[in-house]
């Protein structure tokens, strides 16, 4: 039988963090893991809407143990802030959900195209402020990524390229963040960190709405979309599966809710990039002073 919440045994005593918890797969992950008992950080970045989220779960589990932690992933100054403001002993599985779609040409805080770094950066440098925590809790790191962008990814590693405007492609920018995603789980795993990758599929989360940037894939994301997308109720098992489940070693990927994906097998995926991609990121938030 495929996996479902049924197979979920109780989380009492665990402790998750989820970012882009307070709508759509994010959500519903802290709404399962808060009915089996966890303790769950719901980022997002506005404290009013996290604080409905919470509202909002505990309406079906009042006895929830829900917490808020707030930042804009666009800027590298506010995830530091809000890292600053934990207080978390014990971090059982970190959970990066938030991400933002095909959008228009921007900047982020730090001067850097925004796909790359609400997707791509801002979790790798949530990780780089947590990894003594990750590191003494043994932290399962999940990952969401997309199967269906990758045959279009190109990864840069070049500021300069990433951020040049005349060449910039929202589905560009969008794959190779979500490539970014996978060789991101495998640099953790590399270093001993529990960490597995997600493609949940499409997912009729609102999402599309979001798809602000011009083209033909933005057109068909933002008003054909919903053909093929699942209730978010069954589009998020895939990650909450990678979450809790024992199959879910370090260095794999998921699909379908509980079906192996062979990252090797991602044609656009060269495993040298995986060290690239580590040092290009690390020398890139040290050039940003952080």
């Amino acid at each position: 039988m495929p996996f479902s919440t049924a197979d979920i045994p109780s989380l009492a005593g665990k402790t998750f963090m989820i970012t882009g918890a307070n709508s759509g797969l994010g959500f519903e992950s802290a709404k399962v893991f808060a009915q089996k008992g966890a303790t769950v950080y719901l980022h997002g970045r506005s404290l009013g809407k996290v604080q409905e989220a919470i509202a909002e779960i505990k309406k079906v589990t009042p006895t929830a143990n829900l917490f808020p932690a707030v930042a804009e992933l666009s800027d590298l100054a506010s995830i530091k802030g809000m890292v600053a403001n934990l207080d978390i002993r014990q971090l059982d599985v970190l959970m990066l959900n938030a991400g933002i779609p095909f959008v228009e040409y921007n900047l982020s805080n730090q001067g850097i195209e925004s796909i790359f770094h609400v997707n791509h950066l801002s979790h790798f440098y949530l990780v780089q402020l947590l990894w003594s925590l990750i590191v003494k809790s043994n932290t399962r790191v999940v990952s969401v990524s997309a199967k269906p962008p990758l045959a279009l990814a190109a990864l840069k590693f070049d500021l300069e390229e990433i951020n040049n405007q005349s060449a910039f492609s929202a589905p560009v920018a969008y794959a190779n963040s979500k490539l970014a995603n996978v060789h991101f789980t495998v640099g953790l795993a590399k270093r001993g960190i529990h960490a597995c990758v997600i493609d949940p599929g499409p997912v009729s989360t609102g999402i599309a709405k979001k798809m602000t940037a011009s083209g033909v894939l933005p057109f068909l994301g933002r008003n054909l979309g919903f053909l093929v997308s699942v209730k978010v109720e069954v589009g998020a098992l895939t990650q909450i599966f990678a979450s809790v489940s024992d199959k879910a070693i370090a260095g794999t990927g998921w699909t379908n809710k509980d079906q192996p994906w062979d990252l090797v097998k991602i044609p656009t995926f060269k495993e040298p990039d995986t060290e690239t991609l580590w040092t290009f990121s690390e020398d890139l938030l040290r050039s940003k002073g952080f």
